[in-house]
């Protein structure tokens, strides 16, 4: 994505994504996909409890799917906490989203989304968190 990124040319990278087929928007989308891939094998949430397991290009919504896992070391939540749990995995994801550059300008300018699929360590699954343009405004 380091080639797509705006580097203080929002009118560009409008110009850019504007011009794109549904092809070539599928072909990007790919692309980024596969970076963002290489660029998490570092776990780069792991400061959060979060193990990156896989993203994929959702192409029927513009949508980057990322799977993520809770650490095994992490507490196992309670039925009565899963709602706060994922109240806060929600904030915390679209934090780190909107905070990033790249992403910012991918989801805004590049009208993208990101979904996040959390599963906990005792295998619960969250409620998918979809983040886009709107959440970074």
């Amino acid at each position: 994505m380091a080639a797509f990124s705006a580097d203080g040319m929002p009118q560009d990278l409008k110009r850019f994504f504007a011009g794109l087929t549904a092809a070539e928007r599928d072909n990007l989308g790919e692309m980024v996909a596969n970076e963002m891939r290489q660029k998490n094998k570092d776990n780069q949430y792991s400061d959060s409890g979060l193990r990156f397991v896989d993203v994929r290009y959702r192409s029927s919504d513009d949508t980057f799917v990322m799977m993520a896992a809770e650490s095994p070391d992490q507490d196992s939540v309670a039925d009565s906490m899963q709602s706060m749990l994922e109240q806060e995995f929600a904030r915390m994801m679209r934090g780190k989203m909107c905070s990033d550059t790249e992403m910012r300008d991918l989801m805004t300018i590049g009208r993208y989304a990101v979904e996040y699929r959390i599963t906990t360590a005792n295998g619960k699954k969250l409620k998918p968190v979809r983040i886009g343009a709107k959440d970074c405004r």
